[in-house]
């Protein structure tokens, strides 16, 4: 089995427990993510050099369904961003923008009905950067953008006080659902998971160290264009 394989299977497997846990059998999962799959795979259009597709995605839900999700509804959204990404990578495609996707509370839906609209957003990347250990500890920086620079310089994205840092350390790169970090010459180097690293995709959850301070990648919410909607 390849790893895109396994890695389909371990999402699939990880939206089918979140789901379970969330509506407690009512709706089904399998439902929602064959839905949505099929509706981003029916939103491919010719482009110039390929194929886009739609970026952003609306689920209307039933008010009781929505209310079920509670606590598990921003690991779920996370999880079903993920597998769209990869969907999307495997298949080549281009977006306006990042990859999104939103729950809403219908009124007069029943129970187990839901719909979902697909539309291409213009847009910017969000990102939540932890630092978990280091003389930066505690600080959380909430940025966007296609381009972020981490490092001591005070108009970085990620403005470190480490000593061991460069000004103008690394840069994170979006190309909007595809994540990259690159070293800047830095003097000590940058690792992601222990690793020493030129440039590397990288995925939430990554840890990379720059000077002493160890970082901890995860997504927040895109930033959106004013007037970037496109109804598929």
């Amino acid at each position: 089995m390849s790893i895109l394989s396994r890695l389909e299977r371990g999402i699939r497997g990880a939206v089918e427990s979140v789901f379970g846990r969330a509506f407690g059998g009512g709706l089904q999962p399998a439902e929602i993510r064959r839905r949505l799959m099929t509706v981003l795979t029916a939103s491919e259009q010719p482009s110039e050099g390929g194929s886009r597709v739609a970026n952003w995605f609306l689920v209307d839900l039933c008010p009781g369904d929505l209310e079920e999700l509670g606590p598990s509804l921003p690991a779920l959204t996370a999880t079903l961003i993920e597998e769209i990404e990869e969907r999307a990578l495997r298949a080549g495609w281009d977006t306006s923008g990042p990859f999104d996707v939103e729950f809403r509370a219908r009124p007069g839906f029943a129970t187990g009905q839901f719909e979902v609209t697909p539309e291409r957003r213009s847009g910017t990347p969000g990102f939540r950067v932890r630092v978990v250990s280091g003389p930066d500890q505690g600080k959380t920086f909430e940025v966007a953008g296609r381009e972020v620079v981490i490092g001591r310089q005070p108009s970085a994205g990620v403005a470190l006080t480490d000593g061991d840092a460069s000004r103008n350390h690394a840069v994170l790169r979006s190309d909007g659902y595809r994540t990259t970090l690159q070293d800047l010459g830095s003097t000590n180097g940058t690792f992601v998971n222990g690793r020493r690293i030129s440039k590397q995709e990288i995925r939430p959850g990554a840890r990379i160290e720059v000077g002493r301070c160890v970082l901890e990648i995860s997504r927040s919410r895109p930033v959106w264009d004013d007037g970037g909607e496109d109804r598929v």
